[in-house]
């Protein structure tokens, strides 16, 4: 019997050892494993714009910590989440120099959602809580980055190689008061497996692109008709539980624009970068 014993945990310990074989069924997590769950995330934004007249340069610093306080299942595999502000940073730094906005009224902020496992961006019954970079920039709410923690699903188990698509709409406000509304196809490429402590992660490999009208997302700069929006990055997904467990995002924005009467363009690039932490940590 104690053979057999040992002969079944070496082969399970050998299973476990070995990435998922064939088409695995990718869903995000159910509400037992949401509550609980703490992220940290970065914002870095730099902004370049250019016209006969010189070259002014911007940037931006978003940093948050939140945690999901309590999850709870809703019908149609949905799940709303009651979450929680723990810390925010936020810094600008300008052709007047460097600002860091205060942020001490959103420390402890709470803010509702709710996800489908299904992915697709999540549906908040009021604004969620926002930091005011004030008339560079205008308010960045939370949800710019919680967001990026829901990713589409394929409608399909999916093996290594299998690619989908989803098309959304972006829409965001840029100095407060101007919509930015594009459509943006973003392909989710199956690149393979990575283990991290004892997990199966599914690395899905992200392309985005599309057109952007009106003042674009989170400029000073009003747009001149349509910009360019390019994104790549990856994001690590728990197969068995549906967590994401990393997320990293960079995006280029590329428009004809007009500040202070002359007309120019503006190059904006950005980078994301969000990772479950130790809850409480």
């Amino acid at each position: 019997m104690r053979n057999l014993t040992t002969l079944g945990l070496l082969c399970l310990a050998i299973a476990c050892a070995r990435a998922p074989e064939g088409p695995v069924q990718l869903m995000l997590m159910q509400p037992s494993d949401a509550a609980g769950l703490a992220y940290s995330a970065e914002m870095l934004q730099s902004i370049v714009f250019e016209s006969p007249s010189g070259v002014l340069n911007a940037e931006r610093e978003y940093q948050i910590r939140f945690q999901f306080d309590d999850a709870q299942a809703r019908g149609g595999d949905s799940v709303s989440v009651s979450a929680r502000l723990d810390s925010v940073r936020a810094i600008m730094v300008s052709p007047h120099g460097r600002q860091v906005v205060d942020t001490r009224i959103l420390h402890g902020k709470t803010f509702a959602f709710t996800y489908a496992r299904i992915g697709g961006a999540p549906t908040y019954p009021s604004a969620p809580p926002a930091a005011d970079f004030g008339m560079f920039g205008g308010a960045f709410p939370v949800s710019i980055m919680v967001d990026f923690l829901f990713p589409p699903m394929p409608d399909q188990p999916v093996q290594v190689g299998d690619a989908w698509e989803r098309v959304h709409v972006r829409r965001q406000v840029d100095g407060g008061a101007t919509p930015t509304e594009g459509s943006i196809t973003s392909r989710y490429t199956f690149a393979g497996f990575e283990k991290r402590a004892g997990a199966w992660l599914a690395r899905l490999e992200v392309a985005g692109s599309g057109a952007l009208v009106g003042a674009d997302a989170h400029s000073e700069t009003a747009t001149d008709g349509a910009g360019t929006l390019e994104a790549t990055g990856f994001i690590l997904l728990g197969v068995a539980d549906g967590i994401v467990r990393e997320v990293s995002l960079q995006e280029s924005v590329t428009a004809p624009a007009t500040m202070g009467g002359s007309p120019g363009t503006r190059r904006q690039t950005t980078s994301f970068h969000i990772t479950a932490v130790a809850s409480g940590g």
